[in-house]
Formats: structure tokens, C-alpha cells, sequence
């Protein structure tokens, strides 16, 4: 049985990582798994510091983190055109 603690985590863990995505969820844990972690010293301002994290990726990065590495990758597609045709082996024209 969930709780509402444990419910609210696996939907930041999908917004975190991307909605919509294939692969979001699974960043989404780990950066959230790996975030909690790392902050178990800190006790009760763990749950802070996990909220801080979810609000700053909702505003800063909506798409969440795989959006955030898809726009890098079009943005570095765009600026080598030439980039694309290499990791395929083919030759640009």
C-alpha cells in the first residue's frame, strides 16, 4: 500500500525526469533516488531539500531532465550539421 509520501515521490520522479518521455522516469529516480541519498545526514530538512530540488527543475527545466539533454543535442546538432552524418558513418555532402 502507498502512501501519500510514497505516491507524491513517483510522480516527482516522472516530472523530474520528463513527462512524456521513455526515459524520464527512470533519470527521474535516479537523480531523485540518488539526491536523497545524499542528503540523509541532513534529517528532517531532507524533505527541504527534495522539494527545493522537484520546484527548481518544474521552473527552471519544464521538460525535465530529458528535455533539458535534448535541446543540448539539438542545439550541438544544429551548430555541426556535419556531427550527425559522422556518428553514422556516412560522409557529409
Amino acid at each position: 500500500m502507498l502512501s501519500f509520501s510514497q505516491l507524491f515521490f513517483i510522480i516527482a520522479m516522472v516530472v523530474v525526469g520528463g513527462i512524456g518521455r521513455l526515459w524520464g522516469p527512470l533519470v527521474g529516480a535516479i537523480v531523485l533516488v540518488a539526491a536523497d541519498e545524499a542528503m540523509r545526514e541532513i534529517g528532517e530538512f531532507r524533505s527541504l531539500g527534495l522539494g527545493i530540488i522537484i520546484a527548481a527543475v518544474m521552473v527552471l527545466m519544464p521538460n525535465g531532465l530529458i528535455g533539458l539533454f535534448e535541446s543540448i543535442w539539438d542545439r550541438l546538432r544544429t551548430r555541426n550539421p556535419g556531427m550527425t552524418a559522422e556518428m553514422s558513418g556516412e560522409t557529409p555532402a
